[in-house]
């Protein structure tokens, strides 16, 4: 995890983002459709604290608006 917050400090920071991904990753579908792989929250091992909720997803969905461009194994691909 960890892409979104990358492309989103890139943003703020003024810099492209680029990627290299496998070509079936991208997708126009929404990242609502999307069923994100989630583990025990325990393989974090988090404090006990009241009124927090600790998930443990495995992957992050990068919105394309914040790529500038993309590598994939057909090449490079610029945003747009």
């Amino acid at each position: 995890m960890g892409s979104y917050l990358l492309a989103l400090a890139a943003r703020d920071c003024g810099v492209p983002f680029y990627v290299c991904f496998e070509s079936f990753k991208r997708t126009s579908r929404n990242a609502e459709e999307f069923e994100l792989e989630e583990m025990d929250p325990a393989e974090l091992s988090p404090p006990d604290l009241p009124g927090i909720l600790v998930r443990n997803v495995y992957f992050d969905i990068t919105p394309a608006r914040l790529v500038t461009a993309w590598v994939d194994e057909n090449g490079v691909h610029e945003a747009g």
